[in-house]
C-alpha cells in the first residue's frame, strides 16, 4: 500500500485552489455528544499531519469530524481517512457559520474518500457527498495528446486497486469505486441517500440490518443483527421451552449483571413489553456463554401482536437500563419472526 500511495502522490495533483484545510473544535452543548471538529478547506498532502498536530495541541473532547471541502490531494484524502479511523472519529458533512450554527455542506473528491474513514458516517439530506474518476493534471490540460507510457497505465491500474482496497478496509461496498469511475474528473457524481445506504457509505454501528431467517435444529430462527455485529435479537421456539426472544451482547463489555438489573426494572414493575406481548420478570432468564451475555424472554404465546421490534427503550424502562442497542429494523420483521415462532426447533 505504501508503494501505491507513493504512485498516487506522483501522478495526482489537486484540482482545487483553495485554502488548506483547517480544523476547529466547536461545541453546541458542552459535552462530547454535542461537540465536534469542523474541517474546512482543501485537502493537501500535509493535511493528515496537520490533523495529528491539531489533536495533540487541542485534545478536543469530540467524537466526530464535520467535513466541508471540495477535495484536493487524493493521497492526502486517503491518509486523512486513515487518521479518522485510527483515532475513532465519526464523520459527517456540513459547515458551521460565524454564530456556530450548523448548516449543510459539501464533501467531494478527495474529501469524500476521507469521509469514508469515519467509524460512524452520516449524511444530512441537504448536504452533498460526491465522487469522480481520479486524474492526472497533464491529462486534463491536454485530453487528446498522446502523453502516457505503459508505466503510466500500469500505475493507474495500481491506484484503482488501492482505492478498492481502501474502501473494503473501511467497510464500504467496493462498487463505489466503479460508480466513481463513471464520472469524468471534471464532473462529480453526487450520491443519493439511498445509494449512500446501499453502498454502506453512511453507517451507524448500532443500527440494525433487516431480519433474516436461519435454519436451526430442524426448525428456524429469526435473527436481527446490529451493523457492528456486537448485538443481536433472536426469536425462536424451542419444543421444550416454547416461544422465546433473546437479546445477545457479543461485545467485550457484555455484562449479565446489567441484564439482570433490567429484568426487574420495568416502568410498571410487573412485565416487559416483548413484540407487543407482556412477559413477567419470572419468565426472563439471564445467563452467559463463553462468547456472550444473554437475556431471554419466554413468550406467553407464539402469536404475539408483533407491534414493535424495539427492546429496553426509554419509554418502557428507567434510565438505569434503557438503551438504544436493541432497536431492530422493521424490515422483514413480521414475516421472519412469525415463521420462526411457528417452526419450533429441537432443544
Amino acid at each position: 500500500m505504501r508503494t501505491i500511495y507513493l504512485l498516487i502522490c506522483v501522478l495526482l495533483t489537486s484540482a482545487a485552489a483553495a485554502e488548506p484545510m483547517k480544523f476547529r473544535f466547536l461545541s453546541t452543548g458542552g459535552n462530547a455528544c454535542c461537540s465536534y471538529i469542523q474541517a474546512t478547506g482543501e485537502i493537501t498532502e500535509d493535511t493528515p499531519q496537520a490533523f495529528e498536530d491539531f489533536l495533540r495541541a487541542e485534545k478536543p473532547p469530540a467524537s466526530s469530524v464535520r467535513l466541508n471541502s471540495r477535495g484536493g490531494s487524493l493521497l492526502g484524502g486517503l491518509a486523512l481517512g486513515e487518521k479518522f479511523r485510527k483515532h475513532g472519529y465519526g464523520t459527517d458533512v456540513g459547515s458551521t457559520d460565524a454564530s456556530r450554527d450548523l448548516a449543510p455542506g459539501v464533501c467531494a473528491s478527495a474529501c469524500a474518500y476521507a469521509f469514508l474513514g469515519g467509524t460512524e458516517r452520516s449524511l444530512e439530506p441537504n448536504s452533498k457527498l460526491g465522487f469522480h474518476r481520479f486524474s492526472v493534471k497533464s491529462g486534463l490540460e491536454q485530453p487528446t495528446a498522446k502523453l502516457f507510457t505503459g508505466h503510466d497505465l500500469d500505475s493507474a491500474q495500481r491506484i484503482t486497486a488501492a482505492l478498492v482496497f481502501y474502501t473494503m478496509k473501511m467497510g464500504i461496498d467496493p462498487r463505489l469505486v466503479v460508480l466513481a469511475s463513471g464520472s469524468a474528473p471534471d464532473e462529480v457524481r453526487w450520491l443519493s441517500q439511498d445509494e449512500a445506504r446501499d453502498l454502506r457509505v453512511v453507517y451507524k454501528p448500532h443500527d440494525y440490518k433487516g431480519w433474516r431467517l436461519e435454519p436451526y435444529r430442524n426448525g428456524a430462527l429469526a435473527v436481527a443483527e446490529s451493523n457492528d455485529g456486537l448485538h443481536r435479537i433472536v426469536a425462536g421456539c424451542s419444543r421444550t421451552v416454547g416461544p422465546y426472544v433473546a437479546l445477545i451482547d457479543l461485545s467485550p463489555t457484555g455484562d449479565t449483571a446489567w441484564f439482570a438489573q433490567c429484568r426487574n426494572l420495568t416502568m410498571d414493575g410487573r412485565a416487559h413489553p416483548v413484540f407487543g406481548a407482556r412477559v413477567e420478570p419470572n419468565r426472563v432468564q439471564v445467563f452467559r456463554t463463553r462468547q456472550a451475555a444473554i437475556m431471554r424472554f419466554q413468550l406467553p404465546t407464539n402469536n404475539p401482536p408483533l407491534s414493535s421490534a424495539d427492546f429496553l427503550t426509554f419509554g418502557d424502562y428507567p434510565r438505569a437500563c434503557a438503551t438504544n442497542k436493541y432497536r431492530a429494523s422493521q424490515e422483514n420483521f413480521v414475516f421472519a419472526v412469525r415463521l420462526a415462532l411457528r417452526n419450533c426447533h429441537q432443544d
